[in-house]
């Protein structure tokens, strides 16, 4: 248990770290910012053993901070530096999937010319790519997904976080409820929409909702942007 507790202290240090870098360049209070990082650790503490799966939760966190702090996220020098990002996690854990969804929505929505959105999704899926199994590292999210009913019925992992016994999936909601709240207000108060931001939290609100171990990585994406809204309404 001790080496297991090395093992993953670093990745949910790294994590929360960069969750708390990302809404501080953001101009996010301390206050927020700490209560950004305690919900975040509520929600998640269930999923924090020492498995691949923490890879995820650092690589969530890291592109996030990436993609809303730099100042052109879809640079040719960016495309190169997200694509790097994205074979070392597609090496470490199926749940770059995730990465490559939140990467996506974010390009979407961008103001970027088409050119340059076909550019960046081919250099980051051919990021992607660059792993011992190649394009079959996509058989596995693939296979999870048209195999959920099943999965949610017969693993408990998968199940519904409905019936677990803990305030996680309450707290979870509440955060995501305050969030577009506070994002409603903003709009209403003449503050231009994050769209991108606006789908990710919802993608992920789905997400969380369906099972217990996605609870956790959607919170990655649910927590830091929720604060954020509410610390500027």
């Amino acid at each position: 248990p001790s080496s297991a507790n090395l093992r993953r202290r670093p990745v949910a240090v790294g994590t929360g770290y960069l969750s708390d870098r990302s809404l501080a360049r953001r101009g996010v209070g301390v206050a927020w910012r700490a209560s950004a990082l305690l919900g975040l650790a509520w929600v998640s503490q269930t999923r924090w053993m020492a498995e691949p799966e923490l890879f995820t939760f650092i690589g969530i966190a890291g592109l996030l901070s990436f993609l809303r702090t730099a100042k052109e996220p879809f640079s040719s020098k960016n495309q190169l530096v997200a694509a790097a990002l994205f074979c070392l996690w597609a090496n470490l854990h199926g749940g770059f999937i995730y990465g490559v969804s939140i990467y996506g929505l974010h390009l979407c929505f961008s103001k970027q010319p088409s050119r340059v959105k076909v550019q960046a999704a081919a250099i980051v899926a051919a990021g992607t790519l660059l792993n011992p199994y190649g394009w079959r590292a996509y058989e596995v999210p693939f296979f999870l997904l048209a195999n959920f009913g099943k999965l949610h019925v017969g693993n408990v992992e998968w199940g519904s976080p409905v019936l677990l016994k803990n305030s996680g999936l309450p707290m979870f909601a509440a955060i995501v409820l305050s969030g577009l709240g506070a994002a409603s207000y903003l709009n209403r108060r003449g503050k231009k929409l994050d769209i991108a931001g606006l789908a990710c939290l919802s993608l992920f609100w789905l997400c969380g909702c369906l099972s217990y171990r996605n609870l956790s990585v959607a919170s990655i994406v649910v927590v830091p942007l929720s604060a954020a809204w509410m610390s500027e309404a």
